[in-house]
């Protein structure tokens, strides 16, 4: 013990709490993250570089994902934390940030007061609010949210509103780090997928080159979008010719 063995009295003093999530594989992101991206290699039939370096670097037990935390679609950047964030210091790196984030959605999870406390399982039955993300406008810190709350913390009222949040916010140059986490949430049931059109207009641009786009859409059921067909005209001849008919028979 580092107390003990000493000629003189020692002790220890906390200085900072720092809580850190125990993922089991039920609720890992990197492990959904990885059974996505494998049921996407299984359906693509083709082989994709970026889908392929990817799932390598989910399942090396050596490495890990040491400094790729996110899902980074083709043709999007890794982003850096800003100017004067609650979060962290200015150039904050995806890990960095991710780390942040984690610790501070595991403090929710066990803060003292009950109130407080981050927990949608009856009685308590608090989730983590809409609002709470909007106020956070870096598409970063937004990534980190979206990658460390469970589905279940969304709660089932506020599932398809993220989802038309994230549809508009998706669109913007300075959010595109969110498509990939999008892509995630759909998979784990955290949000409402868009319909067929939304859908390849967010992600087209990303997974088009990479034969990506249909796999993805077939394999989180991306609800197809049809025109309703122009109501028919009524034939009022026929019918009353119809109704005479039935009228006569009945006599």
């Amino acid at each position: 013990m580092l107390t003990k063995g000493y000629q003189w009295d020692a002790s220890l003093h906390c200085v900072r709490s720092l809580y850190l999530p125990n993922w089991q594989e039920q609720d890992c992101p990197w492990c959904k993250e990885f059974d996505l991206l494998s049921a996407i290699f299984e359906n693509s039939g083709e082989r994709s570089s970026w889908l392929t370096a990817r799932s390598t670097v989910l399942k090396s037990d050596k490495d890990g994902v040491s400094d790729s935390p996110f899902l980074l679609l083709p043709n999007s950047e890794d982003r850096r934390l800003g100017d004067q964030s609650v979060v962290g210091s200015r150039g904050f790196s995806s890990m960095q940030t991710l780390f942040a984030v984690a610790s501070a959605m595991e403090a929710l999870r066990n803060a003292p007061i009950e109130a407080k406390r981050l927990d949608p399982r009856f009685p308590v039955s608090s989730v983590f609010q809409l609002k709470g993300f909007e106020l956070y406008t870096e598409g970063l810190i937004r990534a980190g949210l979206m990658r460390t709350i469970k589905p279940r913390e969304w709660g089932e009222s506020q599932q398809k509103e993220l989802g038309v949040l994230l549809k508009k916010e998706c669109k913007k140059p300075d959010q595109a780090i969110l498509l990939g986490e999008l892509l995630l949430s759909i998979w784990r049931r955290g949000v409402f997928p868009p319909d067929d059109s939304t859908f390849r207009l967010l992600f087209g641009p990303h997974l088009t080159n990479e034969d990506l786009l249909e796999p993805f859409l077939q394999v989180l059921g991306v609800p197809a979008h049809h025109r309703q067909p122009p109501p028919k005209k009524a034939n009022f001849p026929a019918l009353l010719m119809r109704f005479l008919s039935v009228f006569r028979n009945r006599r």
